[in-house]
């Protein structure tokens, strides 16, 4: 299991004490949930809001949903866990970290997820947010390319040197 983390940052007009850019959220975590079978588990500041709302309602199941006003989503950022929140949205609330457990057969699996998730992301976020794919996911790809063009260098200098020095 790899984590694969999205980080999204609002613009200066938006931010995420915004029950409607918080629901923005839950909408793409399942909608990448349904479309992607190597996307396991997430969690985000959209769940952990829900389940705040829900357990300062007497635990009521029908309260399980992004507080409704701006108003009850500062209480929650206000009376919620530090070390939660801290790790889900920036201290101005204009960053929120989506993460997800994956699960990859190849790297190539894990280069077409990338590419598909950006492209979903890009529509979905519209002009007023920016993402960055990040996590240990986006390192090992990172690091697999990386990997690739120095092997690539290496055989052409080899090839080079036996050629042009050897000869």
């Amino acid at each position: 299991t790899i984590a694969f983390v999205i980080w999204i940052q609002a613009d200066h007009d938006k931010n995420f004490t915004d029950p409607e850019s918080l629901r923005m959220i839950d909408k793409i975590e399942a909608e990448l949930l349904s479309r992607y079978k190597e996307l396991t588990h997430a969690f985000s500041i959209a769940d952990y809001l829900k389940e705040f709302n829900q357990a300062f309602n007497a635990n009521n199941r029908a309260y399980f949903s992004v507080p409704e006003t701006r108003q009850d989503v500062l209480d929650a950022y206000e009376l919620g866990d530090p070390e939660v929140l801290d790790r889900l949205v920036s201290p101005d609330r204009r960053g929120v970290s989506l993460t997800f457990l994956s699960k990859w057969n190849s790297n190539e699996q894990g280069y077409r997820l990338h590419a598909e998730t950006t492209k979903y992301l890009q529509e979905a976020l519209g002009p007023s947010f920016t993402f960055n794919i990040t996590g240990l996911s986006s390192l090992y790809l990172t690091m697999d390319k990386h990997l690739q063009e120095s092997q690539i260098q290496s055989f052409f200098y080899r090839i080079h040197h036996h050629f042009f020095h050897d000869a």
